[in-house]
């Protein structure tokens, strides 16, 4: 499934996980006014089932999935990303793994609201729970900042996805 994936910080802004060449972390950007976030050349993702047999195979609830960046052969890793205050292993993610079978790649989608319905569609929110585990042995869930005046707008795998805290995302089809 070709998407992007938005958030909506706690002052109404929709942000994008996307990718910045300058930082080693993924981030949360906004769109630029009149342009969706579908549009950013850096919100483009994939969201791929590690069993799938094809590309198109239907996304579902409960799905173990790689999160791959736009048309590279780069993936969405939950311990990759550093900073000057977080090193790699911490938790900061990153979307420069190659490798499809690390553990830290692979997240389990989950919807964010309950329903009967399996299939993942588009306007689904999501969360997506690591399959990596923390120092903590906790498994986090892919977090974005929930602050939109933080600067860094960094992206996160730590969060404990019980409510609303910078960990539903809305899937956006892309082409």
């Amino acid at each position: 499934m070709n998407c992007s994936l938005s958030l909506v910080a706690n002052r109404g802004e929709k942000r994008y996980l996307s990718t910045e060449m300058d930082v080693h972390y993924t981030v949360t950007k906004a769109a630029p006014p009149g342009i969706s976030g579908a549009q950013l050349p850096t919100a483009k993702w994939q969201i791929l089932p590690v069993n799938a047999t094809d590309m198109e195979e239907i996304v579902k609830v409960g799905d173990v999935v790689l999160l791959k960046r736009g048309s590279s052969q780069k993936y969405l890793d939950a311990q990759s990303g550093r900073d000057d205050e977080y090193y790699p292993g911490d938790g900061l993610t990153s979307a420069d793994e190659s490798d499809p079978q690390k553990e830290s790649v692979k997240w389990k989608l989950e919807l964010a609201y309950d329903t009967d319905r399996k299939e993942i569609v588009e306007g689904d929110f999501v969360k997506l729970q690591t399959l990596w585990q923390n120092s903590d042995n906790e498994y986090g869930y892919l977090q974005g900042e929930f602050d939109p005046k933080e600067p860094k707008q960094r992206v996160f795998s730590f969060g404990n996805g019980r409510r609303d805290n910078g960990s539903n995302w809305k899937i956006t089809r892309t082409s």
